[in-house]
């Protein structure tokens, strides 16, 4: 927030009066709002800060409300699982596995289905909320085109191989995994473009492919604890603290068994400038 107030103070700077900016946080009902003011400076900070805890694939702010909003590697998160993976008997039943990687096309038809649904939503909500002339600034993994398969994906071939080798031992039952499955997708840039493309309030000012080295790059037990970081939240809410403490340990055990070292190169997404017409 502080580089983006920074580069809107650089381009105003002949402007006369004194620009002031009101930050608002948004996460969901569930976050340690808490814990984020806590973390902001309480001196020399340039703006006033706020937050509203609600999903984003809803209204956040009131009509016309917001200049410039930002999102960080949330997009990538569905509002829900999509409908029939844990149905027996659906073209979509997803048994056996959590995800849409290696999955029948089927599943990943559902997922995509889902994402369209949900990128439709919030773009719809921030038409209404976001000032003429403002910018959505996007930031998400992404992959080149749909042959591609995004790392993160790997690592969730991993954790769902271990899942099905607690199943094997007896440790959690089959219905508990065949319940399960994680509400992320990984899209391609061109899906972006056509979804954007089909609210008539915005235009994309600025779409590129980004690469840089990943965070876990220090080796698998780091690559471990990222994936952690980013899915423990999830797992536990289906699972447990107690099987989701088991399958990190098992994670870090049998390193040498798993992807995790076939993802340790470099993380691929798109950034995105979106202008609200």
């Amino acid at each position: 927030m502080e580089t983006i107030i920074e580069a809107v103070q650089r381009k105003y700077s002949n402007k006369s009066g004194q620009l002031e900016f009101q930050v608002v946080f948004n996460d969901r009902v569930g976050n340690d709002f808490n814990t984020l003011f806590a973390s902001l400076p309480e001196h020399g900070r340039n703006y006033f800060a706020a937050a509203v805890a609600a999903s984003f694939y809803g209204r956040v702010f009131p009509s016309s409300s917001i200049h410039i909003a930002y999102s960080s590697a949330a997009l990538n998160w569905l509002s829900k699982a999509p409908e029939g993976l844990t149905v027996e008997g659906s073209p979509a039943w997803n048994g056996g596995k959590i995800h849409y990687s290696g999955a029948p096309d089927a599943v990943a038809r559902a997922y995509e289905q889902q994402f369209e649904e949900d990128m439709e939503m919030f773009f719809r909500c921030r038409a209404q909320e976001i000032a003429a002339g403002g910018l959505i600034l996007i930031i998400m993994a992404a992959v080149a085109d749909t042959h591609c398969q995004h790392r993160v994906a790997k690592m969730l071939t991993s954790i769902e191989s271990i899942l099905i080798d607690m199943v094997k031992e007896g440790v959690l039952s089959q219905e508990r995994v065949d319940s399960f499955n994680v509400p992320i997708v990984f899209p391609c840039v061109e899906d972006i473009r056509r979804l954007v493309g089909k609210i008539n309030s915005f235009e994309i000012v600025k779409m590129e492919m980004i690469k840089g080295e990943s965070a876990m790059e220090g080796g698998t037990e780091t690559a471990v604890m990222h994936i952690r970081a980013g899915l423990e939240g999830t797992l536990t809410n289906h699972f447990g603290n107690e099987i989701v403490e088991q399958v990190f340990v098992r994670a870090m055990q049998h390193q040498q068994k798993l992807h995790f070292a076939q993802i340790n190169t470099s993380t691929t997404g798109v950034f995105a400038v979106i202008k609200r017409n």
